[in-house]
């Protein structure tokens, strides 16, 4: 059976390294527009400032990427669980239905083994045709 406490425990560390990982991506966005502000600024354009502001922007290209793969993988977390607390749910469910089919079946054998000793009693007690 799952260990509730450690999947708790391995949830809100999950939860943790996400708002850590965004947030570090939050500043090296940060960090990199304001690299290619600074780039932009520049009076004289040469071949080396071009290529630095290609740089710059291709990181924050990729960093809006993460931001938004991180976001994903929070909102995918959260899907799968709130389909853990429906099958958990679900799970308490079938195991109360369970014990209440045990208790009724329990009832009905003792019925079915009173109603053969009736039956065995009256074919022993009714001797038809000897």
């Amino acid at each position: 059976m799952v260990n509730l406490d450690q999947f708790e425990a391995k949830k809100n560390k999950f939860y943790e390294n996400i708002e850590k990982k965004e947030e570090e991506l939050k500043n090296t966005l940060e960090k990199n527009k304001e690299k290619s502000y600074a780039v932009m600024k520049k009076a004289s354009i040469n071949i080396n400032d071009i290529n630095e502001l290609n740089t710059a922007l291709q990181d924050i290209n990729k960093n809006i990427k993460s931001i938004s793969a991180v976001a994903d993988v929070k909102s995918n977390a959260r899907i799968l669980e709130n389909k853990l607390k429906y099958l958990k749910d679900k799970l308490n469910t079938i195991s109360s239905d369970t014990d209440q089919l045990k208790s009724q079946a329990s009832f009905v054998e003792k019925e079915l083994d009173e109603l053969y000793e009736k039956m065995e009693t009256f074919y022993d007690n009714t001797k038809i045709g000897e």
